[in-house]
């Protein structure tokens, strides 16, 4: 597909290269609405994050629409790096990064992983962050440092059909990482999967298979959707479809629910519709997204809860937004009222976003090399 989006690409930048204005983002914090200068964590030869606007947004969205098309045609054997040949070597536990400014502290230093759709914050181990790849690539969960360094990987006995979010939860005394099978460009599914695997420790050997301890399927009340931003709190599932672009354009996302039953269970669990997502203005850099390549930049592509601050992060193609719960209010309620954009970035294409407790927000993108940003989580207001 590589000229596919080449193709896109140099439509899309021709189109923008002659317009002096773009998408401008509607944020309350001047300071944080569009990306510092980079601050640089260690003396390492790294990728940046893309400044230019325009070219990021035909990056961007010829990958996206390229997504749908390459997703049914690669096989986990067209791998160019074999998970053998980029075994870790054993390394200390990493020490945690204090965030204090939006910065880019690396890039993702494991070739394998180069289409990273899902991300999560290690419950057990500060300083580590866990992440996967989508569809096409192998069923095997990563853990890397803050800045990027490759500590470990496990082959995980799942399929990975199209990996998409990846959520934390805690049941019992046990810490879970909750692997989301949520992805359906075409919306044929009649079930998606969730696979609950318990957090393994940096010290489980690489060629140990990690084993779902749960594998919850279930289907949404109204049909196939398409789920890349995924994140559990309190025991529920939240869920959000990434749909489609029509000839009327960009529609809403929607919102679904689903419990998580006490026990293990082989019954096909069923995600409750809860409304819709308000609509982001469409500029023109979004306008002409989705004419161009049916591509709506203002989609969740991942979403995380941090409960020390009692807020929820979603991150677009092009912005995180902060979603702020007011006291007696619930999560649905929250969700499908207007956020705030709190940072603009330029990834390739940015779909995985996870949250360090009252401290820090971490995200990154497809692509080999991908910068990791971390954003601050300011006090409450």
């Amino acid at each position: 597909m590589i000229e596919l989006r080449f193709l896109l690409s140099c439509l899309l930048f021709a189109a923008l290269s002659g317009c002096s204005s773009l998408d401008a983002p509607a944020a309350d914090e001047s300071s944080a609405s569009t990306a510092p200068a980079e601050t640089l964590r260690q003396a390492r030869a790294r990728t940046p994050e893309v400044t230019t606007t325009t070219t990021a947004t035909a990056t961007a969205t010829a990958t996206a629409t390229a997504d749908t098309q390459d997703n049914s045609r690669k096989t986990a054997t067209q791998r160019d790096v074999a998970p053998e040949a980029i075994a870790p070597a054993r390394v200390s536990t990493p020490t945690p990064l204090r965030i204090e400014q939006a910065e880019q502290t690396g890039v993702v230093q494991n070739p394998a992983l180069d289409e990273i759709s899902g991300l999560a914050v290690s419950r057990q181990t500060p300083g580590v962050l866990f992440a996967l790849n989508d569809s096409g690539n192998a069923a095997e969960l990563y853990a890397m440092s803050e800045t990027g360094d490759d500590l470990a990987h496990w082959p995980v006995n799942a399929r990975n059909r199209d990996w998409e979010d990846m959520a934390t939860t805690t049941i019992g005394d046990r810490n879970y990482l909750v692997l989301g099978d949520t992805g359906d460009n075409r919306q044929v599914r009649k079930q998606s999967v969730l696979y609950l695997v318990e957090e393994p420790s940096l010290d489980t050997p690489s060629s140990s298979v990690l084993e779902p301890a749960r594998t919850l399927r279930f289907r949404y009340e109204d049909g196939p959707r398409n789920v890349e931003a995924m994140a559990i709190n309190e025991n529920i599932v939240y869920l959000i479809s990434k749909e489609a672009v029509s000839g009327a354009g960009a529609q809403a996302s929607r919102l679904y629910t689903l419990t998580l039953p006490e026990q293990a269970t082989d019954e096909v669990l069923i995600a409750r519709f809860a409304g819709e997502l308000p609509q982001a203005r469409a500029g023109f850099e979004a306008r002409l997204a989705a004419a161009v390549a049916g591509v709506d930049l203002n989609h969740p592509t991942a979403l995380d809860f941090d409960d020390a601050s009692n807020t929820a992060y979603l991150l677009t193609y092009r912005h995180v937004i902060r979603i702020r719960r007011q006291t007696g209010q619930s999560w649905v309620d929250a969700l499908t009222a207007p956020g705030t954009r709190i940072h603009s970035h330029s990834l390739w294409q940015a779909e995985a976003l996870a949250v360090s407790a009252g401290q820090s927000i971490w995200l990154t993108s497809e692509n080999v090399a991908a910068p990791i940003w971390a954003l601050p989580i300011s006090p409450p207001s």
